[in-house]
Formats: structure tokens, C-alpha cells, sequence
């Protein structure tokens, strides 16, 4: 087996995303993705489904969309998204990518060029 990097193993893995998405979903609302661009400009809040998302054999945690971003606060290019819980504790970073499948790792949304007043949709998520 040749590893160039760390791997989480199932046996691990699946208890900590397990904690993971039971805490996304702590506060009585939805989690949500904050997205940001590189000046930390806030460009759109994505809502999570209740609950958030459903775990795979390997472990990994896919994350269910809520409803889209119907107005924009403002435009720009997505560069980053900070995961919320439902009680608005930050608890996570992943990059954004533009696109229409989904990609682990990122955030993945119908536009990276948000215009402000627009509508913005997550595509994916995935983490693990």
C-alpha cells in the first residue's frame, strides 16, 4: 500500500462524522454554509437540509441541500464557505468550486460569480 498523506479507516472515521453531522444539526435550525470571497465578503448563506446530510460505508458525510439563496447580500467571487450549525457555531472551512457534480471536499454551487440580489444554489458537499 503506498500512502502519500493521512487516510482516516472506516472504524474511525465513521464515529467522528457520525459527532460531525449530530452537531450540524444541534440548535433547533438548520446548519448552513456561509459564502465567502477572498476579502471575507459576505456573498450568500446556503441552509442545509434537517438533518443535514447521511454518512456512506466509508464514513463519508454527505451533505443535503436546504433552500437556495434567493437574494444575494452582495457580489463577487465565492472563495471560501464557513459551515455553521444550527446554533451558529463556525465548525468548518472548505473551498468553493463553481460546478454540477459533486466534488469531496468543497463546497460545490450553481455560480461562483454571485451577483448581488441573485440567487445562488448548493450543489454538493461531502466530508471525509
Amino acid at each position: 500500500m503506498n500512502v502519500d498523506a493521512y487516510q482516516w479507516l472506516p472504524a474511525a472515521l465513521i464515529p467522528v462524522q457520525t459527532a460531525l453531522r449530530d452537531r450540524i444539526d444541534q440548535g433547533g435550525l438548520p446548519g448552513r454554509f456561509k459564502v465567502y470571497d477572498v476579502d471575507d465578503t459576505l456573498l450568500a448563506t446556503l441552509a442545509l437540509s434537517h438533518p443535514c446530510g447521511s454518512l456512506d460505508a466509508a464514513g463519508a458525510l454527505t451533505l443535503t441541500p436546504g433552500a437556495p439563496e434567493s437574494s444575494a447580500p452582495a457580489g463577487g467571487a465565492a472563495a471560501y464557505a464557513v459551515m455553521e450549525a444550527g446554533d451558529s457555531t463556525p465548525l468548518l472551512l472548505l473551498p468553493v468550486v463553481e460546478g454540477a457534480t459533486p466534488l469531496p471536499g468543497y463546497l460545490v454551487i450553481s455560480s461562483a460569480n454571485i451577483v448581488a440580489g441573485g440567487t445562488v444554489s448548493m450543489v454538493s458537499a461531502q466530508v471525509g
